[in-house]
C-alpha cells in the first residue's frame, strides 16, 4: 500500500531501500522508569524521496552512496531534480 501510494502520486517508484523507525510514546516526560508506554509512532523512510529536487537542473551524474551501520551500501545517481536507484 505504501509503495502504490507513492507511485500513484506521479513519482517514479524504484525498489530502493526503505528504513523503518519506531518511536515510543510515553505517559510522562518526568521519569522514564515510571512512565508507561501508551503508544507507538511508526515511520517508513523511502530514501529516494529525500534525493528528489535536491540539486539544480544542470547537476548531472552525481553519485550518492548511503551506508548504514550494518555495512550495507545503497547507490543512487542524481541528475538534476531526478534521483535513480542503482543498487
Amino acid at each position: 500500500m505504501f509503495f502504490s501510494r507513492w507511485q500513484e502520486g506521479g513519482n517514479k517508484f524504484q525498489r530502493g531501500p526503505v528504513s523503518e523507525m519506531w518511536i515510543p510514546i510515553l505517559s510522562s516526560f518526568d521519569d522514564d522508569e515510571t512512565s508507561e508506554l501508551v503508544g507507538v509512532i511508526n515511520v517508513h523512510l523511502y530514501w529516494q524521496a529525500y534525493l528528489l529536487d535536491l540539486l539544480p537542473d544542470n547537476a548531472r551524474g552525481v553519485i550518492c552512496i548511503l551506508e548504514n551501520t550494518c555495512g550495507q551500501q545503497f547507490t543512487y545517481v542524481i541528475d538534476g531534480a531526478e534521483a535513480s536507484y542503482i543498487g
